[in-house]
């Protein structure tokens, strides 16, 4: 992978308005197909709670795109762009970066999460050498527990880096709990009329938490997958797709949109 004029720019800079212009079209065709759901809508508010917890407390820098020309097989450099959640210090010397995800399933998400912000760490250390990757991960739900990891304090999402981490490829990890997240956002008046929305989520995330510790005790117990309970084997809502890196070629389409368009059998002008 070679890439060159690596960047943090503001979601205001024009040529990523452009390219945003552009990926409308992509999430108006998705809008039907694929459910929210009340945990991917209390994940979005649970992003900006973090995010405004850090700036009050750290410098941190509105730039938060990563753009970059990678070259391409047939030749020739594209745009790309990377959305970061979290960029501490300033845009022309970044020091952490920071990726938040929220789920009721920690384990698989820590793996996900790692690699997400591993080929964003990748990217800028050909430009910032010491910078640092941080992934934060709220734990929604009751009763998540695991011997890979142990929740943490949310204020300790500021002690970086800390020996109490997990540490996994050299990225800084902690684990917070869902509940301390949302009364900070109470405490700065965030949550009015969220308040169903967040009992709804929750509500979603226990039947997800109860029904995986049911799966693996019937997997434990040899118990064929036919002799199940049905509300076990009913077919899972798709997930949402990962929207954050977008590459535009010559013709101005990102190999997203462009694989979506031959999917969905579309035209974008």
């Amino acid at each position: 992978m070679k890439i060159k004029d690596v960047e943090l720019i503001s979601q205001k800079d024009e040529q990523y308005i452009q390219y945003i212009d552009k990926l409308m079209l992509e999430k108006f065709h998705l809008r039907d197909s694929l459910e929210t759901g009340a945990i991917n809508e209390i994940s979005i508010i649970f992003e900006k709670f973090i995010q405004e917890y850090y700036s009050q407390n750290v410098e941190c820098s509105d730039s938060r795109i990563l753009h970059y020309k990678l070259l391409q097989a047939h030749g020739g450099y594209s745009n790309c762009f990377r959305e970061l959640d979290v960029v501490i210090g300033k845009s022309k010397h970044p020091r952490i970066i920071v990726e938040i995800k929220v789920t009721t399933n920690v384990d698989k998400m820590i793996k996900k999460a790692t690699k997400q912000i591993s080929y964003s760490h990748k990217l800028m250390k050909s430009q910032w050498l010491d910078i640092t990757p941080l992934v934060v991960i709220v734990a929604l739900g009751d009763g998540q527990e695991s011997e890979e990891w142990n929740l943490s304090s949310f204020n300790k999402i500021l002690n970086i880096p800390c020996q109490s981490y997990n540490s996994i490829k050299d990225i800084q990890m902690i684990v917070v709990g869902y509940k301390e997240l949302w009364e900070f956002g109470e405490s700065i008046g965030l949550t009015e009329g969220k308040e169903k929305l967040y009992e709804f989520a929750l509500n979603e995330a226990n039947l997800l938490i109860d029904n995986r510790i049911r799966i693996k005790i019937l997997i434990a117990n040899k118990v064929p997958r036919e002799d199940w309970p049905r509300d076990l084997i009913t077919k899972n809502h798709p997930e949402l797709p990962e929207l954050k890196t977008y590459t535009t070629g010559s013709d101005g389409l990102n190999e997203l949109q462009y694989k979506l368009s031959k999917a969905l059998n579309i035209k974008i002008d």
